[in-house]
């Protein structure tokens, strides 16, 4: 890989090989660019199913007991076309993943 991207992405060591800034940077890169590939192909199938899209929402176990069924039974009565995916996550993660998108 390194001889076709023409970039040195390993420093070999004696005992160990390590990844170089260039290989750092490329994984972090490529890793958010296939997620976003994941999330269009996914799309793509929705709307292939007739679903005009997908509602991915996070959310703490407590919201489970009231909060969240009752959002999603309204929502659902005006949006039936759209899938929901359902997370639970506590606040830090959630605050995480809304900073990285």
């Amino acid at each position: 890989m390194e001889a076709d991207l023409g970039l040195r992405l390993f420093e070999h060591h004696n005992r160990k090989v390590e990844l170089t800034n260039t290989e750092t940077y490329l994984k972090k890169e490529l890793t958010i660019h296939l997620k976003q590939l994941d999330d269009i192909i996914g799309h793509a199938q929705l709307l292939h199913d007739g679903k005009k899209g997908q509602l991915k929402m996070g959310y703490v176990g407590s919201a489970m007991q009231e909060l969240i069924p009752n959002l999603l039974l309204e929502y659902r009565k005006n949006y039936s076309d759209i899938i929901i995916s359902l997370k639970e996550m506590d606040n830090q993660k959630q605050i995480h993943d809304l900073q990285k998108l």
